[in-house]
C-alpha cells in the first residue's frame, strides 16, 4: 500500500510538474526542499534506527502489510523524493537539461520496482526486510521520471550540445537500470542459496535423528 507521506510527495511532485511551464522559480525551488526535506528523513531513520515522528504524524497507517515500520515509505521510494526534489531545484533555476537527467535516475529506479512485480524478484522493489514500494509508486516515479525527461525535448531545440544531454540521458536510464537490476538478482539469489542451505541443514538434522533413533 502507498504510505500518506509517499502520496503527499506526490501531491507536490504534481503541483510542480503541473506548473512547470511557468516561471515561478521560487515554488519549483520550495517544492525541491520540502522534497528534499521529506526524502532525505524518512530514509535517514532507515540508516540511523530512529523515529523522527514523521511517519504517523499527520495520519494513522490503516494497514501495514509488507511494511517493517508502520506508515513510513519505503527506503527506494524516499530516494526517489530526495533525487525529484533536487531536479526540481534545478526546474527552479532553469537548468532542465539537470532535472532530465535526474528524471533518468527516478524513472530507472521505478521501472526495476516495475520489473521486481513482473519477475516475481521481491528485492528489486524491496530492500531487505524493509517496507516495499508499492506497484502503483514504481508506476507515479516512471511518470515523474519521463516527464522531466520530456520537458528537456518540449523546451528545447536539438542542436548537437542538447543531443549530447539527451546521450546523458539515455545512458544514465540504462546504466542505474543495469545496476539496480544486477544488484537486485544478486540479493535475489543469495537470499535463495541461504533458503536451500537451511532446507538442506534441517533434512541433515532429521537424517540424523532418525539414524541415532534406530541405533539406540
Amino acid at each position: 500500500p502507498m504510505q500518506f507521506n509517499t502520496a503527499l510527495g506526490f501531491l507536490w511532485v504534481g503541483a510542480s510538474l503541473c506548473l512547470i511551464r511557468r516561471p515561478w522559480g521560487r515554488f519549483h525551488g520550495l517544492i525541491g526542499i520540502a522534497l528534499v526535506t521529506l526524502g532525505t528523513a524518512s530514509v535517514s531513520q532507515y540508516i540511523f534506527h530512529i523515529d523522527l515522528g514523521i511517519d504517523e504524524l499527520i495520519v494513522k497507517p490503516f494497514t501495514t502489510v509488507r511494511t517493517s515500520h508502520p506508515g513510513r515509505m519505503a527506503p527506494n521510494t524516499a530516494i526517489c523524493f530526495v533525487l525529484s526534489g533536487l531536479a526540481f531545484l534545478c526546474v527552479g533555476t532553469r537548468r532542465i537539461d539537470g532535472a532530465a537527467c535526474i528524471g533518468a535516475m527516478i524513472m530507472a529506479l521505478g521501472l526495476v520496482s516495475i520489473f521486481g512485480y513482473l519477475s516475481g524478484v521481491d528485492s528489486a522493489y524491496g530492500w531487505g526486510d524493509l517496507t516495499r514500494m508499492a506497484l502503483h509508486t514504481s508506476v507515479g516515479f516512471v511518470l515523474v521520471g519521463l516527464g522531466l525527461v520530456l520537458e528537456l525535448v518540449a523546451t528545447e531545440s536539438f542542436t548537437r550540445a542538447n543531443f549530447r544531454v539527451v546521450s546523458v540521458v539515455v545512458a544514465l536510464l540504462s546504466l542505474t537500470c543495469s545496476l539496480a537490476i544486477g544488484q537486485a538478482l544478486l540479493a535475489e539469489r543469495g537470499r535463495t542459496a541461504m533458503t536451500d542451505l537451511h532446507r538442506d541443514a534441517g533434512r541433515a538434522a532429521s537424517d540424523i535423528t532418525l539414524m541415532l533413533g534406530q541405533t539406540l
